[in-house]
């Protein structure tokens, strides 16, 4: 399965404004899960070996889990907690993506810097694709790198910015972090509806100038 590339004029301030509003109405459940979320790790990681081993296998499914629940809540479709857990239906292909895509991008970075941030910036949203278009691993990372390459700049914009809210984030004593960080996300999702899913009038095609 694969999804048309397309290029589109990405309005990065209408994705931060549409996720604000995305993190703050859901916020308490962001925030519960992601307490789960850390319990999680913090008892795996009192298990030597087994327990490395079990965080690397399912923190793709974990991670995905915010996408689930933040993309039905975008798409005005009723939520669940439990939709939070979804991301173990995918975690073969989610795991597969984790060690692959980071592979690449750490050779990428190795050999020369570049490669693997544009790599890191190229698989975005690969993870994404795997859980609402069911893609496998590797056509989810293509298509992801595709997308990404062709509206590269406002893609670049976006994650400036969403650093940048973060950074805001850790300088209000630390506390901010709790807003700045699904706030970011959410805007990541939107980004991903509006490249992935709503209808976008094409860019036109370069034409012959008429004068007068």
């Amino acid at each position: 399965m694969d999804a048309a590339i397309r290029q589109i004029d990405l309005p990065v301030g209408e994705c931060v404004r549409r996720g604000w509003d995305l993190a703050i109405k859901n916020l308490g459940p962001l925030l519960g899960y992601t307490i789960i979320v850390l319990a999680i790790s913090i008892a795996l990681g009192l298990i030597p070996i087994l327990g490395a081993i079990a965080t690397i296998v399912i923190s793709p499914a974990l991670s995905a889990g915010y996408f689930i629940y933040t993309r039905k809540s975008l798409r005005g479709e009723a939520t669940v907690f439990g939709d939070f857990f979804g991301g173990f239906d995918y975690l073969g292909q989610l795991f597969l993506y984790g060690l692959v895509g980071g592979l690449l991008v750490a050779i990428g970075l190795v050999l020369c810097i570049i490669p693997g941030l544009y790599l890191a910036i190229g698989y975005m949203f690969a993870s994404f694709l795997i859980v609402a278009k069911r893609m496998d691993f590797w056509a989810a990372m293509e298509t992801s790198r595709k997308v990404v390459t062709a509206n590269i700049g406002s893609v670049i914009v976006l994650i400036l910015l969403q650093i940048a809210i973060n950074i805001l984030g850790l300088l209000a004593c630390g506390v901010g972090l709790i807003i700045s960080i699904p706030v970011s996300y959410c805007a990541g999702v939107v980004a991903y509806q509006m490249l992935f899913e709503e209808e976008v009038p094409p860019i036109p095609a370069a034409g012959p100038v008429t004068i007068g």
